[in-house]
């Protein structure tokens, strides 16, 4: 997540009410964790949608009309971050949970290492359980599963096949060079437990979602944001 926004928020400010716009595709769409996150810092996230691609995000970015975005972890990361720390802007946190197999060289700091700092404790509300498998989530660009009760034979068949595709020399340079990992064996089951919480977890997600998306379809555009949507 990138953008001008202090983490360190006066009490006056929070009092206000002032809101935090946070550019994203839609208001479920993979900027979930970062709005999340947010909310667990207290910044009062405001989305607004429409930003579907990391190009019309930054645009937003740059010209004021949201305070901050989510940029995706690719072959093109580092290169937006240099621009973007020259004009001014600063990598708040990574969407990715504490021992995550996606938490990698070359992201700013993680959401648990910026909520400690923030809050001077650990996260560990329902909504952070919900944040850590939404983060896993749309951290994953493609999987592969095999249907339920599949028979032992061919669960063994097909991880054998995965591992040997995932040594494969072209197959670790692909993922090299876009920024990405692959994953099989156990890495795999952990990073599915995590998108698979407990059912208290996922009605604390659908409270949170019924309570924010129409207060955020209500709430008024501050003046660039609506000149953007004019336009």
């Amino acid at each position: 997540m990138v953008g001008k926004a202090a983490l360190h928020r006066s009490v006056a400010s929070i009092l206000k009410g002032q809101p935090l716009r946070v550019g994203v595709s839609r208001y479920t769409g993979p900027e979930l964790p970062t709005l999340l996150a947010l909310d667990l810092l207290g910044m009062r996230p405001l989305p607004l949608t429409g930003f579907g691609t990391a190009e019309a995000a930054l645009q937003a970015l740059r010209a004021g009309t949201v305070d901050v975005i989510q940029l995706p972890f690719d072959v093109d990361f580092s290169g937006r971050m240099a621009a973007l720390q020259e004009d001014g802007f600063l990598p708040l946190f990574s969407n990715a949970p504490a021992n995550s197999p996606f938490l990698r060289q070359g992201l700013p700091l993680d959401f648990n290492t910026v909520f400690t700092q923030e809050r001077h404790r650990t996260p560990n509300a329902l909504l952070y359980q919900a944040w850590s498998a939404t983060a896993t989530a749309t951290a994953i660009k493609a999987g592969l599963m095999l249907p339920i009760l599949s028979l032992p034979a061919t669960v063994a068949q097909w991880r054998h096949a995965s591992q040997i595709a995932a040594a494969s020399h072209d197959l670790k340079a692909h993922a090299r060079d876009e920024n990405q990992i692959v994953l099989t064996g156990s890495a795999c089951t952990s990073a599915y437990a995590t998108m698979m919480p407990d059912l208290s977890v996922v009605l604390a997600l659908r409270r949170w979602l019924a309570f924010n998306v129409p207060r955020w379809r209500d709430a008024p555009l501050a003046p660039a944001a609506a000149q953007q949507y004019a336009d």
